[in-house]
């Protein structure tokens, strides 16, 4: 995976995980990671959990072709093994549902956040909460 899609595709993991409540420490393009503080033990954080690992797939439908998706599938469906689902592949569908509507409402702030991961190779959560404040700072001026 190139840099522009290794920042993308950690770029829908921090900013999905992050408006889903999860604690990101930090996002690096090499090696690719989303280092993620999650307790997914309640249904509410694992419903967070899963949408943060499903997030690249759901950019997938919106932004086109990314690699790497299994292994974010794989962990989905361990993370769903734990909270016990009748039907496993309708719950990540459905957290996958939720991701996409996620991935379009916030397009603008996953891309800004993705131009400085490429710039830096690393950010901090922190710097990613400010990429995204920003984003959406100038996205509301701009519709003003």
């Amino acid at each position: 995976m190139d840099d522009e899609r290794t920042a993308l595709h950690e770029s829908v993991h921090a900013v999905i995980g992050l408006l889903s409540g999860l604690e990101i420490e930090s996002i690096l393009i090499d090696p690719p990671r989303a280092i993620v503080h999650a307790d997914a033990r309640s249904p509410e954080a694992a419903a967070a959990w899963v949408r943060f690992l499903v997030a690249p797939c759901a950019a997938q439908l919106v932004f086109g072709a990314d690699d790497g998706l299994e292994h974010d599938l794989e962990r989905a469906r361990a993370v769903v093994a734990t909270v016990h689902e009748d039907d496993p592949q309708c719950y990540i569908e459905a957290r996958l549902a939720e991701a996409k509507q996620m991935v379009i409402a916030h397009q603008p702030t996953i891309e800004a956040v993705a131009d400085e991961l490429i710039k830096a190779g690393a950010l901090s959560g922190e710097q990613v909460r400010s990429v995204m404040v920003k984003s959406w700072v100038s996205s509301a001026s701009g519709a003003a």
